[in-house]
């Protein structure tokens, strides 16, 4: 009998699109023969006999670029999840710029490969930095993970609430890139809220607590952690998904891939990359001028259809990507 791989995850938890991630991998590499082991410990990477998988470079920026040279030097693989592909080829800061340059380095040994979450189609001269591509987990997740344990009273009470009104979800972590600038005024313009309700329920940043602080429309705002159950259930009671976010924040979403899974119309900030990708993917979106206001984005909905069949994206390439990346071969 074959031992199985051992693959090595680096990666900082709690962290539920991480979670979701890992649970996934561990499915698609299981197939190949590998097992999955978690550590946010970098040395325990640096030490690991086999593969290592740096589930999201951002999380260590320069310790992962480190810890990635490191490991070729002694002849050992390393994988990493690049989130913000697009910045690390175009962006001018100059933590970007030193990013970018040791991409290109890293694209050069053959042990290291560095991967985005989106199709190089959507990016400029991507091969010079990255490996390959797969599509972001949480595009295609739903068919593989379990079920949460089902958690209806938010959604319920949401479609209560709505009374036959359209139902506009905005969930995770609200931080002032998801254009929290935009939902505030939304949620400030009684015309708006008389035509569509908006159910914001996620932890709130601290600098952002005020915007919400005294809504006067019918609207729900819960400011607490929302459990998987909760999430699954709004999705099924919304009819579109908040995902407008700042220019600054121009990367794969997993609220928008959910979003498709569960035949929900997103709403996207217009000209983002996740507008092109709904667009390579052959799906409609409400794409958003940044600075649009509550009677634009409301005559926006009137005329796109909220609800649609659930998406299923081929995974076919995103497995091979992934396997032969993390391991180096498909068993």
């Amino acid at each position: 009998m074959t031992e199985a791989i051992s693959v090595c995850v680096l990666a900082r938890m709690p962290n539920p699109h991480l979670e979701a991630s890992v649970g996934i991998f561990r499915h698609v590499l299981g197939h190949a023969g590998a097992s999955l082991w978690v550590t946010d410990d970098v040395t325990k990477a640096l030490l690991h006999a086999g593969p290592v998988l740096v589930m999201q470079l951002e999380q260590y920026n320069l310790r992962a670029h480190l810890l990635a040279i490191a490991r070729a030097v002694m002849r050992r693989r390393t994988c990493a999840m690049v989130f913000r592909s697009r910045e690390a080829l175009v962006g001018t800061k100059p933590q970007t710029r030193v990013k970018r340059l040791l991409l290109r380095f890293e694209r050069r040994l053959s042990s290291i490969a560095m991967l985005t979450i989106v199709p190089f189609d959507l990016l400029p001269r991507p091969e010079t930095l990255f490996r390959g591509w797969l599509h972001d987990p949480q595009l295609w997740d739903i068919a593989i993970l379990p079920a949460p344990d089902e958690d209806r009273g938010l959604a319920d009470r949401a479609l209560t609430r709505a009374n036959g009104r359209p139902i506009i979800i905005v969930i995770g972590l609200l931080a002032s890139y998801k254009g929290i600038d935009r939902l505030a005024e939304l949620a400030n313009d009684a015309d708006f809220c008389a035509q569509y309700l908006l159910v914001i329920a996620g932890s709130q940043i601290a600098d952002v607590k005020h915007r919400f602080a005294d809504i006067a429309n019918d609207c729900i705002i819960e400011d607490r952690h929302i459990s998987d159950g909760e999430i699954y259930a709004l999705y099924e009671a919304a009819d579109y998904v908040w995902s407008v976010y700042a220019p600054s924040y121009d990367q794969a979403s997993g609220i928008f891939g959910r979003a498709l899974q569960f035949g929900r119309t997103p709403l996207v900030r217009a000209g983002s990359l996740i507008e092109h990708y709904a667009k390579t993917l052959g799906r409609e979106t409400v794409a958003v001028d940044w600075e649009a206001s509550p009677s634009e984005i409301a005559r926006m909905l009137s005329s796109v259809p909220g609800k649609r069949a659930p998406y299923r994206v081929d995974t076919t390439a995103s497995f091979e990507t992934l396997t032969t990346s993390v391991i180096g071969s498909v068993h």
